[in-house]
C-alpha cells in the first residue's frame, strides 16, 4: 500500500470523530439543497408593470406674413419655422396642446398660457439667478374633463416687435442690459382625477423658448412625453439550478457512503493502521527530518561483528550521535542505521518494507554482506 494511502487512513482513523462530523454537516447540507430544488417552489417575486399611461403636451406656431417683401406674399402662413422675420411677421400664432393616453382614465385638466419676459444671469457653478422678470397672460385658463385618448387645445398669439420693444424699454429705465434676456411662452398644465386606477394630482410646466432679433427665433417644438408605471409585486417561476437538482442529490449519496466508511472503518481492526504500517510511517517521518545527520556507508564486517545495542526509533539513535558527536551510517547492504564507537555499535532495524524504498541499485537486508577487502 502507498505511503500517501497509509498516512491518509491514519489522519481518518485518528480524526474519525471530526471527519464524522463535517461528513454529518455535508450530508444535511445536500439533503438541504436537494429539497430546494426539487420539493420546495422554484419560484422568485419581481416588480412588474400593472399598468402605464403616457401623457404628451407640447407646441405647435405660425406666423402670418403682413408686409410686402421681395420673397414671401402677403398674406402667406409660415408653419412650424425655427426662424421667422420680425419686420414682415411680427406676429407669432400658435396652439398648445394636452393629452392623455391610457387604457381608461377620467381627468379635470386646466391649461393657461403666459408669456415670460425676464434677465437671468448663470453664475460659475451653473446656478440661474432671476434678475427680473415680468409675467403677460395669454389666454383664459381652460378647464376641461378629459378622457383618454382626447386633447385639449389652447391658442396664444405674441407680437414678438412689441414685446423686444418693451424689452428694450426695461432694460433701458433699469440702466442698462444686466444678464440675458429671455422670452418664454409658458403654459403651466394641472390635472386631477384617475387613470387606469392611478390617483393622478400633478402639475406641469412647458415652456416655448423665443430668441428675439431682427430676426426670432423659436426653440424645439418637439411635444414633451412622460410615461407613468404603476408597478406590483407578482410570484413567477423560474428555472432550477443544477447545483440543487444534481449537486444536492450528489453531495448527499457522497456524504453517506463516506460516513458510513468512516463508522465502519472505526470498528473494523482490518481498517485501522497496524503497528508495523504505524512504524514504518514514523521511519519514513524520521528518515527524511534527520536527512542531514545520515550518511550512506559500507562498514567493514570487522565493525558490524561488534556487539550491539538496539535503538527503539531513528530518532532515539540520531538524539544519541547527537549527544555523542557522531553522525548516523546507513547500510546500504542490509538498510539498517548505525552509530560507530569504539565499545559498541549502537544499531536502528527498520521495518522490512521500508528498506525496498531505497532504490533498484540499492541492495536490500537479504543481499549478501560486504566482506572486509571490499
Amino acid at each position: 500500500m502507498s505511503d500517501w494511502t497509509l498516512r491518509l487512513r491514519q489522519a481518518v482513523m485518528d480524526n474519525a470523530a471530526l471527519v464524522a462530523g463535517i461528513l454529518v454537516v455535508v450530508v444535511v447540507l445536500g439533503g438541504w439543497l436537494t429539497y430546494t430544488g426539487y420539493a420546495a417552489p422554484a419560484t422568485d417575486t419581481r416588480e412588474v408593470v400593472a399598468s402605464s399611461w403616457e401623457e404628451r403636451g407640447g407646441y405647435s406656431h405660425s406666423a402670418v406674413v403682413v408686409e410686402p417683401n421681395p420673397v414671401y406674399e402677403t398674406g402667406t402662413t409660415l408653419h412650424n419655422r425655427s426662424t421667422y422675420f420680425s419686420s414682415i411677421a411680427p406676429w407669432l400664432n400658435g396652439t398648445f396642446s394636452y393629452g392623455y393616453t391610457g387604457s381608461e382614465g377620467n381627468m379635470t385638466v386646466s391649461v393657461e398660457s403666459m408669456l415670460v419676459v425676464r434677465a437671468v444671469e448663470e453664475s460659475r457653478s451653473g446656478n440661474e439667478t432671476v434678475l427680473w422678470q415680468r409675467t403677460t397672460q395669454l389666454s383664459d385658463p381652460a378647464v376641461e374633463r378629459v378622457d383618454a385618448g382626447e386633447r385639449v387645445t389652447v391658442p396664444f398669439a405674441v407680437n414678438v416687435s412689441a414685446v423686444s420693444n418693451r424689452t428694450e424699454m426695461i432694460e433701458d429705465r433699469l440702466g442698462g442690459s444686466v444678464g440675458q434676456s429671455e422670452v418664454l411662452v409658458r403654459t403651466v398644465v394641472s390635472r386631477t382625477g384617475t387613470v387606469d386606477g392611478q390617483q393622478v394630482d400633478r402639475t406641469r410646466t412647458y415652456d416655448l423658448p423665443v430668441e428675439l432679433g431682427t430676426a426670432y427665433r423659436v426653440g424645439n417644438v418637439s411635444n414633451g412625453v412622460e410615461r407613468h408605471d404603476r408597478m406590483e409585486t407578482t410570484v413567477v417561476r423560474t428555472a432550477r439550478s443544477p447545483l440543487l437538482t444534481l449537486g444536492g442529490p450528489m453531495l448527499t449519496m457522497g456524504g453517506l457512503l463516506l460516513l458510513g466508511a468512516v463508522l465502519v472503518g472505526t470498528r473494523r481492526e482490518g481498517v485501522r493502521l497496524s503497528d508495523d504500517e504505524r512504524e514504518r510511517l514514523r521511519h519514513q517521518g524520521d528518515r527524511a527530518e534527520f536527512d542531514e545527520w545520515i550518511t550512506t556507508i559500507r562498514l567493514p564486517e570487522s565493525v558490524r561483528a561488534r556487539e550491539r545495542a538496539h535503538a527503539a526509533s531513528l530518532a532515539d539513535l540520531v538524539d544519541f550521535a547527537i549527544d555523542s558527536k557522531t553522525g548516523v551510517v546507513e547500510s546500504p547492504d542490509d538498510g539498517s542505521y548505525y552509530v560507530v564507537t569504539p565499545d559498541l555499535l549502537y544499531v536502528y532495524d527498520p521495518p522490512a518494507d521500508a528498506t525496498s524504498a531505497h532504490g533498484d541499485d540499492t541492495p536490500g537486508r537479504n543481499d549478501r554482506p560486504a566482506s572486509d577487502d571490499e
